[in-house]
């Protein structure tokens, strides 16, 4: 986490800062009054002047319509230009057009006959005007004159149309100035105001016809007025390229529906005075703030001075030094102080030792814990390497403590491990570290020793266990376990020493010989372990594991009607993992469930596939003893052959004899759940587990599975064709199914035919095969007769 400086948290900086707090503030405070009143003052000076802009924009177009009119009128009531006009002397007409539009500054003229028809223009554009104008003859016989404002999509034109009269009309001029740019400049020039002329288009987009602004404003502010449409009339604030501009929008010319002109004043042009004034109240507020944090660094020193010594005290204590005490100046309140701190200093002393000690020791035997242990290793292994000698570690634990603390109670059990811990401490030399890492596991660090030194201790440890402790008359017998790592033969480091130790000690206890050495390699296993634990969930994610499917073959008839499904694990690092390497890893993780539930997905999808195909199997699916106590299995099937429209009896489950043990009531409610869904259930592997005849004849099952052990020596081994021959007699007197797996040889599946066992699979049958591989071998059986398969399976039963 982030550590700001001391200083930050120092008295003095307090009253510091305090000053300096108050001294911005006030000046903010004038700041902000000065720039609220300039604002309010510029945008009351901005609004007055676009109202007089906009007033000298009316005026400014009424005197050129004016001007425009008497222009026109003139013209029409000269005599020679109606004899030209009369006469159709369209070279009159045309220089008399000219010289009158140069007159009036216009930028076009023209004129129309009385049937539309265009006699004669100043420029290339009066053909697509006269049109327009046209529409406006009879209001102009009407009044004698017309003005009005005409747009042609990307240009525009403020007109003045007036009748010829001899003394009835024979033909109208049109004269008119151009709306473009020029004109904008013109405004600007009269009112000290950005102005743009916009049109609309056929398409009713906007337009800039004209306009005072560079052409990227001009852009900005069409986009602003599509997206924002302001009122006309109405005055707003926009934005263009960072600058503010109070802005107005209204009709061109009171006739004008598609025509806009949009009055702008720049506030930050407006607001240029008060930026001076503002940087005179900064420059003034600076000073005045050097000038207080002046005083106020000759205040802090004597007042601060006191409050210094505490924090230098504070600080030895934050480093663990409780040696020095706070200095005690004065006698007021912060002398009281100090003095309470010095008390509180050797509290903190005492009780930080303590910490310490139980921190680095256990408190039940006194001994180093964990975190000891280590640091000691790590300082005995910079001595072993700089000399060039062996360090040997030990960890030991008790078998079957546990049955120790449930029998006897947790109290004997303490007791225990305190009287074990002096008679190990006893057994050992002063210089060898013994510490208890946890529960009745105990480490022993032997320096400058060898493989042969860890072996004589650790033998005459359990000889010192052998003889058992005696706690309120009870004899306890101990037997341990201990494992044996060297460094630098084993491992190179603290980490590795304590968990290749581990290591040692757990294959110890699974192999029963109480002191094993580590190995190399064994460690991998493990990791390989470990690494197969935390892919589970991602290789049913991704579908890494894969089904095949091994034949049953019905022996009466040679038909084959189901097939079991058997997990394989393609692993993207690993490669093909078998089930016994990673399946009772999972029960033991927790991960079954989610394997199974991969398993019975995908095998009853399957299933599906196959029924589309025409084969009509059944497929049999494993499930271990922690999905027998899973209460949601019965409706997860349900679900899973719902959703594949799978009848139930499609589908079988086989469970160990060992998956019934651990809960046989319950295992028995579930499998009635199987049942009334109509799944059929099997023994698995009977023969090998540990089950009775009483449990057996309780269970919900329909078939029976004898062991592929059994099925090796059959039938020439007499003991296991015993064996085999008095099972299927039994499953057969419960009213069972057998099924005989992992044959080998036709001899076998001719025996077990003879003897009335239903059905076998194994690889004399058929391997494991893939769904798809499976298709075919089963379409292949199809085209061979079943009979002659039938008849060499019809022996006489032997006896």
């Amino acid at each position: 986490p982030f550590t700001p400086d001391p200083l930050m948290r120092s008295f003095r900086f307090k009253i510091l800062a305090l000053v300096a707090a108050l001294v911005t503030l006030s000046q903010i405070a004038t700041l902000v009054a000065v720039l609220v009143t300039a604002n309010r003052d510029v945008s009351d000076r901005s609004k007055d002047r676009l109202d007089v802009g906009a007033a000298v924009f009316n005026q400014f177009m009424r005197s050129r319509d004016n001007q425009l009119r008497t222009t026109v009128r003139v013209l029409t009531a000269d005599f020679g230009f109606k004899k030209a006009v009369a006469t159709m002397d369209t070279e009159t007409i045309r220089s008399v057009l000219a010289n009158h539009s140069r007159r009036a500054g216009a930028d076009c003229a023209f004129l129309i006959g009385m049937d539309g028809g265009l006699i004669a223009t100043t420029e290339e554009a009066g053909a697509d005007l006269a049109d327009e104008v046209f529409m406006l003859m009879e209001t102009a016989d009407d009044t004698g004159a017309v003005a009005w404002t005409l747009d042609t999509g990307d240009q525009a034109y403020e007109m003045v149309t007036v009748p010829v009269s001899a003394p009835l009309p024979i033909a109208y001029v049109s004269m008119g100035f151009r709306i473009d740019h020029s004109l904008a400049q013109k405004v600007k020039s009269l009112t000290g105001l950005e102005i743009t002329i916009l049109n609309t288009d056929l398409d009713g987009k906007l337009v800039v016809i004209g306009s005072s602004l560079d052409p990227t404003n001009q852009t900005l502010l069409k986009n602003i007025l599509v997206d924002t449409e302001p009122g006309y009339g109405q005055t707003a604030v926009l934005e263009l390229g960072d600058l503010p501009f109070l802005t107005l929008r209204r009709p061109f010319a009171p006739d004008s529906e598609e025509l806009t002109a949009v009055l702008q004043e720049s506030l930050h042009k407006a607001m240029a005075p008060y930026r001076e004034l503002r940087l005179a109240i900064v420059s003034l507020g600076s000073l005045a703030l050097i000038v207080a944090l002046m005083g106020a660094v000759l205040l802090s020193r004597t007042v601060t001075r006191p409050v210094q010594n505490l924090v230098q005290a504070a600080r030895r204590i934050k480093i663990g030094d409780y040696t020095k005490a706070a200095l005690v100046e004065t006698r007021d309140e912060l002398g009281e102080l100090a003095e309470t701190f010095n008390a509180m200093r050797d509290g903190i002393a005492e009780r930080e030792r303590r910490i310490t000690h139980a921190a680095m020791y256990d408190s039940l035997t006194g001994l180093p814990n964990r975190l000891q242990t280590r640091d000691h290793l790590q300082q005995a292994l910079q001595r072993a390497e700089s000399g060039g000698e062996h360090i040997a570690v030990l960890l030991l634990d008790l078998d079957r403590f546990r049955d120790i603390t449930s029998s006897l109670g947790h109290a004997i059990g303490e007791e225990v491990l305190r009287q074990l811990a002096q008679r190990l401490r006893s057994g050992l030399d002063d210089k060898h570290l013994l510490a208890r890492l946890e529960a009745d596991e105990f480490a022993i660090v032997l320096e400058s020793a060898d493989l042969d030194t860890a072996m004589h201790t650790a033998e005459h440890l359990l000889l010192m266990l052998g003889g058992g402790l005696s706690i309120d008359a009870i004899q306890v017998t101990l037997n341990a376990s201990i494992g044996i790592c060297i460094y630098p033969d084993h491992a190179a480091d603290t980490d590795q020493l304590l968990r290749r130790a581990a290591i040692a000690k757990s294959e110890a206890k699974v192999a029963k010989s109480h002191i094993c050495v580590y190995q190399h390699g064994r460690e991998e296993r493990y990791v390989r372990q470990i690494e197969i634990v935390g892919d589970m969930g991602r290789a049913a994610r991704q579908n890494e594991f894969r089904l095949l499917f091994q034949p049953k073959l019905t022996l009466d008839d040679g038909g084959v009607d189901s097939v079991e499904a058997l997990l394989r694990w393609q692993h993207p690092r690993l490669g093909m993992i078998p089930p016994n390497d990673f399946v009772q890893i999972a029960e033991q993780s927790g991960n079954i469930t989610l394997i199974t539930q991969w398993v019975l997905r995908n095998a009853v999808q399957e299933c599906r596939t196959w029924l589309d195909n025409g084969i009509d199997l059944t497929v049999s699916v494993n499930v271990s003893r922690n999905d027998l106590a899973d209460e949601n299995l019965p409706y997860f099937i349900r679900e899973v052959l719902k959703d594949n429209s799978v009848d139930a009896r499609h589908l079988m489950l086989e469970v160990t004899e060992n998956a019934f043990m651990r809960d046989v009531s319950h295992a028995i409610i579930l499998l009635e759940c199987m049942r009334d869904l109509g799944i059929k259930v099997s023994i698995d592997d009977f023969g090998t587990g540990y089950s009775s005849l009483e449990q057996i004849k309780r269970l919900p099952v329909d078939e029976l599975k004898i062991d592929q052990s059994f099925l090796t020596n059959v039938p020439g081994e007499a003991v296991d064709t015993a064996i085999v021959r008095s099972t299927i007699e039994l499953a057969h007197n419960l009213g069972l199914k057998v099924v005989a797996e992992g044959v080998r040889t036709a001899e076998a599946l001719r025996w077990l035919a003879a003897q009335g066992c239903e059905q076998a699979q194994g690889f004399y049958i058929s391997k494991p095969l893939s769904a798809d591989a499976l298709i075919v071998w089963m379409q292949s059986r199809l085209e061979t007769s079943q009979d002659e398969t039938a008849s060499n399976l019809r022996l006489v039963p032997t006896t």
